[in-house]
C-alpha cells in the first residue's frame, strides 16, 4: 500500500537523513571545541592570574630593596678624591 504513495520513493528523503547525520556530527565536534575553548579560556584565567601575583610581588621586593638600600650617594669625581685623602 504505501510502495505506491510517491512520498516514500523519493531520493530527497535519503538526502535529508544523510545531511542530518552530517549535521549531527557537526554539532557534536562544535560542542567539543566549545568545551576545550572554554578549557583554554580557564587556563588562560588562570595564568593572568599568576603573572598579576608575581608581578605584586616583583614589586613589593624592588621596594623592600629600596627600603633597605644604601642611600649614601656619592659621585664618581668625589669618590676618588675621598679614596685619595
Amino acid at each position: 500500500m504505501y510502495q505506491n504513495h510517491p512520498g516514500t520513493d523519493l531520493p530527497e528523503a535519503a538526502h535529508l537523513v544523510t545531511n542530518q547525520n552530517y549535521l549531527e556530527d557537526s554539532i557534536t565536534a562544535t560542542q567539543r571545541n566549545i568545551s576545550l575553548l572554554k578549557l583554554a579560556r580557564e587556563r588562560l584565567s588562570g595564568d593572568i592570574q599568576d603573572k598579576q601575583s608575581a608581578a605584586e610581588i616583583d614589586a613589593k621586593i624592588v621596594r623592600l630593596r629600596r627600603q633597605r638600600g644604601d642611600h649614601r650617594w656619592v659621585l664618581s669625581g668625589s669618590a676618588v678624591a675621598l679614596g685619595r685623602k
